[in-house]
């Protein structure tokens, strides 16, 4: 287990279940083990490795591949109960986890394996998302989160940054502008967004 998930882990094991699947990372195979587990729904967004399978009426989906590769599917599940249970930092967390893997590994089989090498050190990589609906942004009011970045401004992050090394040109389709209930101009804001990633080098195509 990685060290975030254990502290996601750790800040859940109070907080009432629901159930969700735990699917397994198989490494350079993709996921393929799936099994039920029990998990918050008070955290702010499930471990990596799992996804939510409770109330699938309030749900966003990302589908990514990185180099070419698919490593998967992430389903938010935004309710009431359980408004921060995001897909994109599902998949972000998810990725942290295979490059903090890769780093102490150097596995051949690892996904992140197949990026670009940079002459500087670390790798290159493309990471190309489907989403439903445009990512949340704390910038411009769409995201409910309590606590840390909309997902808008985690993939910008992502984008200018990386992690340990690892650096990544993204690519994103959205099926639409996202739209939370009671936040005025909410597809406006979305669109202010969508041109901030814009703005930070990610491919957006909206609809």
């Amino acid at each position: 287990m990685s060290s975030t998930v254990a502290r996601r882990v750790a800040r859940e094991a109070t907080a009432p279940s629901v159930t969700a699947q735990r699917k397994t990372a198989d490494h350079g195979q993709g996921l393929t083990r799936t099994e039920t587990v029990q998990r918050a729904p008070a955290a702010a967004y499930y471990a990596p490795d799992e996804e939510s399978t409770a109330h699938p009426g309030f749900t966003t989906t990302v589908v990514a591949t990185l180099n070419g590769h698919p490593i998967g599917q992430w389903t938010s599940e935004t309710t009431a109960q359980s408004d921060n249970d995001h897909a994109e930092d599902q998949m972000l967390d998810y990725l942290d986890s295979e490059i903090d893997y890769y780093e102490g590994s150097y596995d051949p089989d690892s996904v992140m394996s197949t990026g670009v090498p940079r002459i500087r050190g670390g790798m290159r990589h493309q990471l190309a998302l489907q989403i439903t609906a445009s990512p949340c942004s704390t910038t411009h009011g769409t995201s409910r989160k309590p606590h840390g970045d909309g997902c808008a401004e985690r993939l910008i992050d992502y984008a200018e940054n990386g992690y340990r090394g690892h650096k990544f040109t993204i690519s994103m389709t959205a099926h639409h502008y996202y739209q939370p209930q009671g936040v005025r101009g909410a597809k406006d804001k979305s669109r202010s967004a969508v041109r901030d990633r814009r703005n930070a080098g990610i491919h957006v195509s909206v609809g």
